[in-house]
């Protein structure tokens, strides 16, 4: 762990042969103990984490975003609790904001959540309360730059989104999504990004079966665009664009059929 780069290659290896969600909870047995892992060698840890965050297993959801999940079979999950297990080691709070002031800018991660209210308390905050606003402005400039065709293509967009408004980024959010609905393509990977993915139980032939069932998250959606205008524009893919809706049919069709449930 002495170098950020030689441990996010180690920490990639393992996502390669689907083994990172094992080799993050070993970690988690090691994060309260400086014998194995160094203030120093924190840092390099933390970094690795935000650059493979992107990369691992799940979905961020904007509206519930509680950590306290099991943590072993969830990897997003797991990095967020070694990264809070080192940060809370700290007890000069402002040392972790200078860590994050610096991290952030530097990583290529742009999704990697830090746990700012595990307890009521304010002294057990990861770093001081007061500075949150500033890495929140630190990440929404971050959100700004990046490059808009691996914004639009983020498995955690969804999420994005949210934090972009929340934060303060509100006219650069605008120019994003007007920009994304000029095209076809993109509009329909948006709303893609606003299907939910549940489990039910069906009884089938005398057995018991797990059916995915996808929706559409039509408030949230609306929350950055207007639906009718998505409706009107998918309308017009699917009757105009035959290659487009062929290559998106379930997609599209998804938002179609549940629109016309839900509103008509």
């Amino acid at each position: 762990m002495d170098s950020m780069k030689t441990f996010e290659r180690t920490l990639r290896q393992y996502i390669g042969i689907k083994g990172i969600g094992k080799i993050l909870a070993r970690i988690q047995d090691f994060t309260g103990d400086e014998n194995y892992i160094s203030r120093k060698n924190a840092k390099n840890v933390i970094g690795a984490l935000f650059n493979i965050y992107e990369d691992l297993p799940g979905i961020l959801s904007p509206i519930s975003e509680s950590i306290n999940k099991m943590l072993d079979s969830y990897p997003k999950d797991s990095a967020q609790f070694i990264m809070n297990q080192l940060l809370s080691r700290e007890t000069d709070k402002e040392k972790n904001f200078n860590l994050l002031k610096e991290l952030i800018p530097q990583t290529k991660g742009l999704s990697m959540q830090f746990d700012k209210t595990r307890t009521q308390t304010p002294n057990s905050f990861q770093i001081p309360p007061d500075k949150i606003i500033f890495l929140q402005k630190i990440c929404v400039e971050k959100i700004n730059s990046a490059d808009k065709k691996y914004l639009i293509n983020h498995k955690d967009l969804r999420f994005l989104l949210y934090k972009w408004k929340e934060w303060g980024g509100s006219k650069q959010l605008t120019e994003f999504i007007n920009q994304v609905l000029e095209s076809n393509k993109n509009t329909i990977v948006l709303v893609s990004r606003f299907i939910s993915v549940s489990e039910e139980i069906e009884p089938r032939n005398g057995e018991i079966e797990r059916i995915k069932k996808l929706q559409y998250l039509y408030k949230e959606l609306s929350d950055f665009v207007n639906l009718e205008d998505i409706k009107t524009k998918l309308d017009e893919i699917k009757k105009f664009y035959p290659k487009l809706y062929e290559e998106h049919r379930n997609t599209i069709d998804l938002f179609l059929k549940g629109y016309e449930k839900s509103f008509v």
